[in-house]
């Protein structure tokens, strides 16, 4: 079973970041994904006032779950939402461009990728596609 849960203490988030080859950035928060008890990857994360920034979204090298890294991705955006932030951005190198895409971050003319959160997680956007599919017929 995925679990994905925050990573509790500063050594175990640097022990595990080394295991998914990017620099433990003490300033983050992180989450960890596990399949039963098997270390899948992590996501290391900030908060400001006006934004949540991903600083890495990346799973264990040579691993290749994509639906493991959309949920951590997604749980990791979930958060920085329930904390009031309604934007978040990433850097180019975050995690692979196809992910950021699927978890909903667009990239901007400045080279940031960005996200707006707003309703992303609390099931008003379901409404917005269901007005946007009747128009559509």
């Amino acid at each position: 079973m995925l679990k994905i849960k925050p990573i509790q203490s500063k050594d175990e988030q640097e022990r595990l970041a080394a295991l998914c080859g990017i620099p433990y950035d003490l300033d983050c928060l992180a989450y960890a994904a596990h399949e039963d008890d098997r270390f899948l990857g992590m996501s290391q994360f900030r908060l400001t006032d006006t934004a949540g920034i991903i600083r890495n979204l990346r799973l264990v090298p040579g691993l290749d779950d994509f639906e493991a890294a959309f949920i951590m991705g997604r749980a990791t955006m979930n958060f920085i939402d329930l904390c009031g932030v309604h934007a978040c951005v990433c850097p180019d190198d975050a995690a692979d461009h196809r992910l950021l895409t699927a978890i909903g971050f667009r990239k901007d003319e400045d080279g940031v990728w960005r996200a707006d959160l707003t309703h992303q997680f609390d099931g008003h956007c379901c409404e917005h596609r269901k007005d946007s599919q009747s128009r559509d017929k």
